[in-house]
């Protein structure tokens, strides 16, 4: 028996050959290659190896050509999935490439030979350049180092561990993430790899950035500049401070990042920490997860930090940015957090064996072809096994991304089983279709759907994705090996890095199947009693399920009743320390006063016996001054009758005078007439005296006449009285 050709050994990886096998010759036609290679160089196999396809098969002396291939295909695993036989009439078969770990027998027999030609038929994609935000990150790398730890474990508390992403990517990240990126699959927004599908998810990011994902009308980007008022609550900072050195750079509203940190450092003079955090926390934002102009925190990153809800958006900027710049190959600019993503990626690549090994010998791209489905670390985060994640939000069939500058679906239904899930089967048209792709634009009628649309989440766990099976299933890789088919990888196939090892023979004699049929009917009659007691196991297992979720559910209420309480004692317990406090000082006062008032009243009491006496005294005057009063109005009395039995005596006179004062008058004016007659007019003086005289003691008279009629008694009346009496023209008193 001759052994194969040297040529063969290049394929050891890829096919194994039973030793029944005696010759084969191979023509290989590659895609940079118009003429078959005879010799077979010792060498890998072609870039554009995706399927062996034997076209002209040698039996006895008889030469069949080949017909069209027929397509089977190759597990995660390495087994080959349809049963790979010989076409009744041509003897043509189609290999699944690469196989590995299992033979291939082909029907021929040992002694006759073979010959042939393999011939690959596989597409390479175009490479499309990328660039990534060049972002400044030493003035916030330099404001970390003033953090203590205390410090810092309260900003990770407060913001998640966004401080882990200010960094920059060596050279051979950024290559790591430019190869990745050219496995992306635009009509399904994945990145499609030989036997595998990548997505980052939502959870996945979340779970990275260490901030929860809220079912909240989503961030869409707005012509309008945020609240100022909400801004300074938000960050900490005063109102006037913003509006004085909000600004333009490059058409964009926003903060220098200059002005950001000097206000962090001013926060952290006064030991305002958790003002520090919030402008901290803010330049992160937007330097680092929503980079834009450099140097510069837009207004977009603002309103994102202020919502709290960031990562639909850091993965909607994302999917758009990969979208649009594979849009015709173009490339340019993804506008993204590089160092979340590289993380992300980095968390499903081998930790350990070959890939790790040979990372300084081979490129990204020779690494990442050389490992194959069962190579990589499904699962980033052991929390997020069979969890419940999000599907599709409101009446979209996926899960709308809003970024901050468009908007963009994807699908989660080709990444379940980064969380565990098996992939049974194709997915359904409705769950990758583009429900939602658009750039920036004046009209938000399409932003506020989709953002509205995360007011209803519709998640998906072990109910509709069955137990945690992290497997691929025959129907599903054979749709996923057509679509590679199809659609073409950026690199050729490498041989894989993690050879698998071969599978022991399953062949049994017949005496051993026959007790194993034995033993396999008892464990089938086993298995339906266990199937009955798992069916009441499982009653009762959901029966404690739902009697454990109702004591969790009445613990956590116990729980925020009693944090409740406590917060109530221990603000009750503060305001009896404070009112303990206040009540010992009220006492001291009213001690205090107790003294005062003690001599108050011994002052008092000596006072009123003071008053008393005095009283007492005043008493006894106050009586003696009564008597004396007594006689004095007696006495007065006596002058009243005095006064009236004399009233009509004195009113009579007065009318007597009165009569003799007009008569005296009318004598007067006649003498005076005369004595002018005879004396002339200046002699009349002694008369005009006298006259005036009368009228004065007239006045009096009329005064006392009134005097006597409302106050005889007064003294001023008995004064007058006694006047107007001694006057020469006084009262008559005759008989």
């Amino acid at each position: 028996m001759s052994s194969p050709r040297p040529g063969l050994r290049a394929m050891r990886s890829y096919l194994y050959y039973p030793v029944d096998l005696l010759t084969l010759t191979f023509n290989v036609a590659t895609a940079g290659d118009s003429a078959g290679d005879p010799g077979f160089p010792e060498r890998h196999l072609p870039a554009s190896l995706h399927c062996v396809h034997i076209i002209a098969v040698s039996v006895g002396s008889t030469v069949v050509e080949a017909s069209p291939p027929r397509r089977d295909y190759v597990s995660s695993g390495g087994r080959i999935l349809a049963d790979q036989s010989e076409d009744p009439e041509t003897g043509n078969l189609l290999l699944g490439c690469p196989v590995e770990g299992r033979g291939l027998h082909l029907p021929l027999d040992s002694g006759r030979g073979f010959s042939g030609s393999l011939k690959m038929d596989i597409g390479r994609k175009r490479h499309v350049a990328y660039k990534f935000p060049v972002v400044c990150l030493e003035p916030i790398q330099q404001l970390m180092k003033l953090m203590d730890p205390d410090s810092l474990e309260g900003f990770r508390k407060d913001y998640g561990l966004i401080l882990s992403f200010v960094t920059v990517l060596s050279k051979d990240q950024h290559d790591a993430l430019f190869t990745l990126l050219q496995f992306y699959d635009p009509p399904l927004r994945c990145f499609t790899f030989p036997d595998y599908i990548l997505v980052p998810t939502l959870e996945e990011v979340a779970s990275f950035l260490r901030i929860p994902i809220k079912p909240q009308l989503l961030f869409y980007s707005s012509e309008f500049l945020p609240d100022l008022s909400m801004v300074a609550s938000t960050t900490y900072l005063g109102e006037s401070v913003l509006k004085a050195n909000m600004c333009q750079k490059r058409e964009v509203n926003g903060f220098h990042l200059s002005f950001l940190l000097g206000e962090a450092k001013k926060k952290l003079e006064d030991g305002d920490q958790r003002g520090f955090n919030a402008v901290l926390a803010l330049c992160v934002y937007g330097i680092v997860l929503f980079p834009n102009v450099a140097e510069f925190v837009d207004v977009d990153a603002i309103r994102l930090f202020m919502l709290g809800n960031p990562v639909p958006t850091l993965l909607g900027d994302f999917f758009h940015s990969m979208h649009h710049r594979n849009e015709n190959r173009r490339g340019g600019l993804v506008n993204c957090c590089a160092p979340l993503f590289y993380k992300w990626f980095s968390s499903h690549l081998p930790k350990l064996g070959a890939f790790v090994d040979v990372k300084d010998s081979l490129s990204w791209s020779k690494r990442l072809m050389g490992i194959r489905a069962k190579d990589i670390s499904w699962w980033s985060d052991r929390g997020l096994l069979g969890a419940d994640i999000i599907h599709s939000c409101g009446n979209f069939p996926n899960v709308p991304l809003v970024g901050r500058r468009a908007g963009i679906n994807y699908n989660l239904s080709l990444a379940v089983r980064q969380f565990g899930y098996a992939l049974r089967t194709p997915p359904l048209e409705k769950d990758v279709e583009e429900s939602m792709f658009f750039h920036s634009s004046s009209d938000l009628t399409v932003s506020r759907k989709a953002a509205e649309a995360w007011l209803k989440v519709i998640k998906r766990g072990r109910t509709v994705l069955g137990k945690g099976d992290c497997r691929t299933y025959p129907q599903y890789e054979g749709w996923l090996q057509g679509r590679v088919e199809e659609f073409g990888l950026p690199f050729p196939i490498e041989e894989p890095l993690y050879p698998p090892t071969p599978e022991q023979s399953t062949m049994v004699n017949r005496e051993e199947y026959d007790k194993l049929k034995n033993a396999m009917e008892e464990l089938q009659s086993e298995n339906s009693e266990l199937s009955v007691k798992l069916q009441d196991c499982m009653h009762q297992f959901h029966e404690a399920e739902y009697q454990k979720r109702e004591a969790v559910r009445l613990q956590g209420e116990a729980e925020r009743k009693l944090v409740v309480e406590v917060d109530f004692f221990r603000k009750t317990d503060e305001a009896l320390r404070s009112s303990s406090s206040e009540l010992r000082r009220v006492k001291q006062q009213l001690a205090d006063a107790h003294g005062k008032l003690a001599g108050w009243q011994e002052q008092w009491d000596t006072f009123l016996a003071s008053r008393k006496a005095k009283e007492e005294e005043t008493v006894v005057q106050l009586t003696g001054q009564m008597e004396k009063l007594k006689i004095l109005l007696r006495e007065k009395n006596h002058e009243l009758l005095c006064a009236c039995s004399t009233n009509g005596y004195i009113t009579d006179q007065f009318n007597k005078a009165q009569g003799q004062i007009e008569e005296l008058k009318v004598l007067a004016g006649l003498k005076k007439s005369r004595l002018e007659e005879v004396f002339g007019e200046d002699d009349g003086n002694y008369y005009r005296e006298h006259i005036n005289e009368l009228d004065g003691v007239i006045h009096r008279r009329n005064l006392l006449i009134r005097h006597l009629t409302e106050s005889p008694y007064h003294p001023d009346t008995v004064a007058l009285l006694a006047e107007v009496r001694s006057n020469p023209y006084g009262l008559y008193t005759g008989g």
